[in-house]
Formats: C-alpha cells, structure tokens, sequence
C-alpha cells in the first residue's frame, strides 16, 4: 500500500503532507472500502510539537571512517585511498594516515591548522571566517586510542587529481570537526482518522544555521529549495478535514543488496578481521584473485563464480595429464580444500621444484592460495 511516489503514503490534510503511519498493509486490508472510508473521514489531532534542535558536526577522520568515506564519496577503492593518503603524508601534506583515534590531542594547535587553510580558493574564506569570528571550537567528542592524532592537514595541497580530491575530502573534513553546530526546526503533527481509528503522523525539518553544513556542501533532501514549515500547527484535539490519495500496489519484498566497499570495511572493523592497516589490502587481495568484483558506479563488491574463473587451471591440469601421462596432486590444509571444492581454486605459484633428473621425476608447484591473508581467519 503505496503512494504513487513508490516510498510512502501520502495524505493530504490542511495543505500538510502528512505520512500514514504504517508502513504496510495486509491484503484485505487495502482494499477500496477502506480507502474509501479514509478518504470521506476527518481526523483529530492527537498531537503537535515543535521546537528547535542542534546537529553536531562530525568527528575527524580516522582510518576506517576514512576508507569508508573515500570509496562512498570519491569512488576510490580502500587500497587506492591508503596509497594516495600515504603519498600524501610523505610529502607533508597530511597527518599520518593509519590511526583508530579521532579526537584531538590537548596539545593539537587547532588555530594554527585553521591559519594553515586560510589561503585556499576553495575553503578558505570559511577558515578565515571561523578564525575572525572566534567560531571554532575543539571537539569534546571522540576516541583516544592512544596511537596517532586524527587525520588532517598538515600543509596547503593544490594538486589535482585522486590525490587532490582525497586532500579536500580531508580538509573540509577537519573544518567541520572544528565548526559549530546546525541548528533545524522540527515540526510534528499526529493525526488519528475517527472511523478507523488509523493513524497519520506529518514531520517536517527545516535548516536555521547550516554550521559545519556549509564548509561540507551538503544538504538533505527535505532541505532543498522549497521546503517550508507551517505557520501556525493545530492545536491538539482539533477535528481536521482528512482526504487521502492512494492506490493500493503488490509488491513483493527484495533480497538486500551486495555489500559496498565502505560496509565491509565497518563490517571488518566491527568483526575484528583485520586492522586499520591491513583491511584495504584484504579487500584488495581477494579482487586481485577474482573472488569478488567491484561494481565501478556503486562501488558494491559481487562475488564471481568460481568454477568459471578456474575453467583455464582445470585444463591445464587435465593437458598436463595428456601430456605426460601424470596427475596433478594437490597437498592442502583442510580450510583450502573446502574452498577448492566449492569450485575452484585461485592461486599464485610461489616457487616451482624440479626432480625429473631421477627416476620417476616430477615437477613440484608451491601455491599461495591466499589462506593466510583472506580465509584462515574465517575458517579457524
């Protein structure tokens, strides 16, 4: 039971746009007599609020919110972000790149970083705006872990390219970590239809003060140009006139998508495989040994079908045989033979031994097949 604009039901009451409550309705229960009865009935208003709230701003970065921020912002890849940070910081642009810590040191000179990115183009009238007016302020927020400080800039960067884009994702980032909150205002009404008893709630949000918003240059979609609250909301109790514009839709529930880079890092993270250091490279290893691709745009990670990706080995293996007239015997741990017969088994020769100078000869292949960075953790 859906509105036309494939999210929620919409009602109209006042000139408000008001949601049904909920999310889903059984068969019978959306047939046309009760859309009918919603549609001819008034409601009262069980409740009307309204008030003002403040939205922090983000914590700086540390490694893993870096990661997932880059691949979902900038569509770099977790090993592409790591490189580019550790170029970066070699060249004394960033602060040192791996650290599970997001809160500044006391001893952290804020003013100064501030003072740092008051010359660029792009930000830094903002920077120097939050130096005049005294607008900044040290996160009370936050994470010590006791390794290394947050990640921010160090010096001004105006290359271009990955690298530039990643500098800026950074810096904006530190800018906002030191900028004052956003201020909205909030309205909510409830409404209960009198013949039904059915329940609609209306919300609605509006920016005040975009604070730490504005250097990030972002903005929800109920904040686009347009959006506006009511000036005067109902009192409670209050019999309002309710109309309703519906039509019943099947739909059947869909499987979640594939995971996207940046949610199997906090996956990673959450489950302690790996660390800040190494998640990018296990992402990176089991792509290079073709278990998984990644989708360029949405930057989700789908698995491949083995038994494709080792069609060329096993007929290598079976021309070997023809050839020579030997099989090829594999001597693996229990944890790689399960991976190997799900299918396949992508692998990378290490070392290659030949015996053929004695009697019944053969070569001996050492194969890495990625248990020690990707799967013995998992299966052990």
């Amino acid at each position: 039971f859906q509105a036309e604009d494939g999210i929620r039901d919409l009602v109209r009451s006042r000139g408000l746009g008001d949601v049904y409550k909920r999310q889903s309705l059984s068969r019978a229960d959306a047939s046309p007599p009760l859309l009918m009865r919603a549609a001819a009935s008034e409601a009262v208003v069980a409740e009307a609020t309204e008030g003002t709230r403040a939205q922090p701003p983000p914590l700086p970065f540390n490694t893993v919110e870096l990661l997932k921020t880059a691949s979902k912002v900038l569509r770099l890849s977790p090993a592409q972000t790591m490189r580019h940070a550790e170029h970066l910081y070699l060249d004394g642009h960033l602060s040192y790149p791996r650290t599970e810590t997001n809160k500044f040191p006391p001893s952290f000179d804020v003013e100064g970083a501030l003072r740092q990115q008051a010359g660029d183009d792009r930000w830094g009238a903002y920077a120097r705006r939050l130096l005049d007016d005294g607008a900044w302020s040290r996160p009370r927020r936050g994470t010590d872990a006791g390794d290394h400080p947050p990640i921010t800039p160090t010096a001004p960067f105006d290359g271009g390219g990955p690298a530039g884009r990643l500098y800026e994702l950074v810096a904006r980032r530190f800018l906002a970590a030191v900028s004052p909150d956003a201020l909205r205002r909030a309205q909510r009404v409830a409404l209960r239809e009198r013949a039904t008893g059915e329940a609609f709630t209306f919300s609605r949000e509006v920016l005040l003060e975009p604070g730490f918003l504005e250097v990030l240059q972002t903005r929800r979609d109920d904040e686009r140009e347009g959006c506006r609250l009511v000036e005067q909301l109902p009192a409670a109790g209050a019999a309002v006139p309710l109309r309703v514009d519906a039509v019943p839709r099947e739909r059947q529930t869909r499987p979640p998508d594939r995971l996207t880079e940046a949610e199997c890092v906090a996956l990673m993270e959450k489950h302690g495989i790996g660390t800040d250091a190494s998640i990018p490279s296990h992402i990176e290893n089991v792509c290079k040994r073709a278990y998984v691709r990644v989708d360029a745009g949405s930057r989700r990670l789908r698995p491949t079908d083995l038994a494709v990706v080792g069609e060329p080995v096993k007929k290598e293996f079976e021309g070997y045989k023809e050839r020579t007239g030997q099989g090829l015997a594999l001597e693996v741990e229990p944890g790689t033979y399960l991976v190997a017969n799900a299918g396949a088994l992508v692998t990378t020769i290490q070392d290659v031994t030949s015996t053929k100078g004695e009697a019944a000869g053969n070569d001996f292949l050492k194969l890495d097949c990625g248990m020690t960075e990707v799967l013995r953790p998992s299966l052990y």
